[in-house]
């Protein structure tokens, strides 16, 4: 314990808070925003001795002021701490390489997929599955996926030129709705609306 006291208050810059307990790491990011309440409440006391001789009036306005204040060093120490963990995180070695086998462990199927840009092969942990090919990596919601991002990449497309015209995306519902159920579907694809979009 007085190792951990020692460590977080004199710090250390190579530090990973990703690895080793969790309970330690909550430990290590906890102790210096508790000292630092404590010298801000130390402060306060300090405060209020010397603004006594000025009268309750004062003592009563520096105890306000002190409590908003304690609110927002809390706010402010909690965001500072939390992005210091999101960022040992982010950076850390074993997040990057992560990221690096993500990418590189994608099957040939993948890399093909007109859809790759909307799923990248999704969570490597789901890639269990053999693709047609029989290459392993293949994630077991491809077909779903495949069959989603493909379904809507038409009306994603209509929408995307609507915006980029200056006009509101949710003009699509009136181009949808205006098109009879023979009539070709406005997205695109060559099909009756009834079999695509209207169905």
């Amino acid at each position: 314990m007085l190792k951990s006291l020692k460590s977080a208050i004199l710090g250390d810059p190579h530090r990973d808070f990703t690895e080793g307990p969790i309970s330690r790491a909550v430990i290590l990011l906890a102790i210096p925003m508790v000292l630092e309440m404590t010298m801000e409440s130390l402060f306060a006391v300090v405060d209020v001795f010397w603004v006594a001789h000025l009268g309750s009036d004062a003592v009563a306005t520096v105890g306000f002021t002190e409590s908003l204040l304690t609110l927002v060093y809390v706010v402010a120490l909690g965001l500072s701490i939390a992005t210091t963990a999101m960022v040992e995180l982010v950076t850390s070695p074993k997040q990057r390489a992560f990221g690096r086998a993500k990418a590189d462990t994608l099957p040939a199927y993948c890399r093909a997929c007109d859809v790759r840009f909307a799923c990248n092969g999704e969570c490597p942990k789901n890639r269990f599955r053999h693709t047609p090919d029989g290459e392993p990596g293949l994630n077991y919601l491809c077909a779903g996926y495949k069959s989603f991002f493909t379904h809507i990449d038409g009306p994603m497309r209509l929408m995307a030129g609507l915006v980029r015209n200056g006009r509101y995306a949710d003009e699509i519902r009136g181009i949808f709705a205006g098109a009879g159920r023979n009539d070709p579907c406005p997205c695109g694809s060559g099909r009756k609306a009834k079999t695509c979009h209207g169905g």
